[in-house]
């Protein structure tokens, strides 16, 4: 991943901010605004299942508890 990250840095700039049509890039400036809100997306796309998994995690290790807990009251009244 990381050469492909060195690749990506290096060929994007040559088509999205050619050097003859300097200072007027508009098609650059919104390329750059695009991987901008991809990266944004991407952000808010790894959080959302971050949480998604704790609270998973928080259901199961309730869930765990309650049947341990259940499990040795009805031992105890055996």
């Amino acid at each position: 991943m990381n050469a492909f990250a060195y690749i990506f840095t290096a060929w994007i700039p040559i088509f999205t901010f050619p050097a003859n049509e300097q200072p007027y890039i508009v098609m650059g400036n919104y390329v750059t605004a695009g991987f901008g809100l991809g990266a944004v997306l991407t952000v808010l796309a790894i959080r959302w299942f971050y949480l998604r998994d704790l609270e998973r995690q928080r259901k199961n290790t309730g869930a765990s508890r309650e049947s341990a807990s259940t499990s040795l009251e009805g031992s105890d009244s055996a």
